[in-house]
């Protein structure tokens, strides 16, 4: 069977919460926006064109995430990244794109980016997913 080898997901209007901001939620709210990930990473897939012979394959995946944002002072730094991207990540676990995300499993990088301040709608998460072809023990 054909499998995939890059998977691109597009979450629009996606606002990735800060460490910061994690810390300070209240825990009812922190599960209300897992939640809410894991809906919208759903809503990705189902936007992904697949074929009838494409699965996903059970190997380490290496993703990048481009949070793209609205100005320039809505930049966190990339560890304040990093620990709001965990929601995401675990969305991709629970929805069957990644197998784990432990380091024998996944790896990432994450960066930002800005858009026109007329292109507001265009704010979001863009999410590539590679997969290795050989399988991990």
């Amino acid at each position: 069977m054909k499998k995939a080898e890059i998977i691109h997901l597009a979450i629009p209007g996606a606002k990735v919460p800060s460490a910061n901001t994690l810390l300070r939620m209240h825990w009812a709210a922190r599960g209300r926006l897992q939640k809410e990930i894991d809906v919208a990473v759903f809503a990705a897939i189902a936007t992904v064109p697949w074929t009838e012979t494409q699965e996903i394959p059970r190997a380490r995946a290496e993703a990048h995430f481009t949070a793209i944002i609205k100005r320039r002072e809505d930049r966190t730094d990339q560890d304040n990244l990093n620990a709001g991207l965990k929601f995401y990540i675990d969305a991709l676990k629970h929805n069957g794109l990644i197998v784990d995300d432990g380091p024998d499993w996944f790896k990432f990088t994450a960066d930002q980016t800005t858009c026109n301040h007329h292109a507001s709608k265009k704010t979001g998460l863009d999410i590539a997913i590679k997969y290795e072809r050989e399988r991990a023990r």
